[in-house]
């Protein structure tokens, strides 16, 4: 898995569409779904699921414009295949795969604080509510999705966000401290 998209793994099965993995992550301005085996196939959302919506349907109009072209789509995943990947994912910490619960370092933290609870009950421990609020838990987690949710975490938690996520940019990571700085201080 590209280290650039570290934070979801969705292998899907779209009706009467063939298995291909789709990358789902936030960029820090939308989330973005997408499908490395089908060159250009990615779509955007406000929400995770309007994100996952969206390359379902680029994936049908991807392999579409590949038979009117006479152009074959990439082999499906194969089963022996799939399992490894499933397998490998529920191994990894930052990588979530349908149906698997991931356990991030910072999750794992959340939960050694507040109990263990669903994404959604832990968002609401720390103030994060709304239908999007596991997602942006996830996300946040794991290092990307929002500043704001990364923070409320680093409160809750009571360490700095440079603490909790010392491998993302130094300059999102600056902005996340100065911005927890000031919250802390409220």
């Amino acid at each position: 898995m590209h280290d650039s998209l570290k934070n979801h793994t969705l292998v899907c099965n779209i009706s009467k569409q063939p298995l291909y993995k789709i990358f789902l992550y936030h960029d820090g301005d939308a989330f973005v779904a997408n499908v490395p085996e089908l060159p250009a196939c990615s779509a955007n959302g406000a929400t995770y699921a309007e994100a996952l919506e969206r390359v379902q349907q680029a994936i049908s109009d991807w392999i579409g414009d590949a038979e009117k072209a006479g152009v074959p789509p990439p082999p499906l995943v194969k089963p022996a295949v799939l399992l490894q990947v499933l397998n490998n994912c529920t191994h990894k910490p930052g990588v979530l795969t349908s149906g698997f619960r991931n356990r991030t370092p910072v999750r794992a933290l959340l939960i050694k604080k507040f109990g263990r609870r669903s994404n959604r009950e832990l968002a609401a421990c720390i103030g994060i509510f709304g239908k999007d609020a596991p997602i942006m838990l996830s996300g946040a987690a794991s290092g990307s999705g929002t500043r704001k949710v990364r923070c409320a975490i680093a409160l809750a938690l009571g360490k700095s966000p440079s603490q909790l996520w010392p491998d993302i940019s130094s300059r999102i990571r600056q902005g996340d401290d100065h911005e927890y700085n000031l919250l802390k201080q409220s």
